[in-house]
């Protein structure tokens, strides 16, 4: 997902999202549907990575503060005497 900001053609961007969002949720009917997994056990893991997810991507896309190099140099008054 994080790639995907990078991607130039929106509609190619969404496209791409879309089909890996739709991977996870057919191979987890299908594990449903031949009795591999409980219906409550895949639900607990997809709330569980939801929430990762979001706890990584909220770090990782959280906006940076500006390190100004202007308050770290000495001013070149001061340094005269």
């Amino acid at each position: 997902m994080i790639l995907l900001r990078n991607v130039t053609p929106r509609w190619v961007a969404v496209s791409l999202a879309m089909l890996g969002s739709l991977i996870p949720i057919v191979v987890t009917a299908s594990r449903v549907d031949r009795g591999m997994h409980y219906l409550t056990d895949v639900l607990a893991g997809a709330l569980a990575s939801g929430i990762w997810l979001t706890a990584v991507l909220v770090l990782l896309l959280a906006p940076r503060p500006c390190v100004c190099t202007a308050a770290l140099e000495p001013n070149p008054t001061q340094l005269r005497r």
